[in-house]
């Protein structure tokens, strides 16, 4: 039996997983979708944090590679979940 991957195309494996588009500013939207690049940026900007500058680099390195991970949730919505379970 094959695992439950499903194959996608390069346009499809690039479109916004809709789920990411109904968390807004003022909270889960029901009845209303962001546009894919409000979403997009919204989702950034909830993780768009300064860090202290004395951190050291490997601390600074392996939250910059959690950031993007995240980031890539706005495609795939389980990376969400991945980046929540490396930290």
């Amino acid at each position: 039996m094959k695992a439950g991957l499903q194959i996608r195309t390069f346009a499809e494996l690039g479109q916004i997983d809709q789920r990411c588009q109904r968390f807004t500013p003022l909270g889960l939207g029901i009845t209303r979708l962001l546009k894919p690049e409000a979403a997009a940026e919204y989702h950034q900007r909830t993780i768009e944090v300064d860090l202290a500058d004395n951190l050291p680099e490997s601390t600074r390195k392996s939250f910059e590679r959690l950031q993007r991970l995240h980031v890539m949730g706005i495609l795939d919505y389980e990376l969400f979940t991945a980046a929540e379970g490396l930290r």
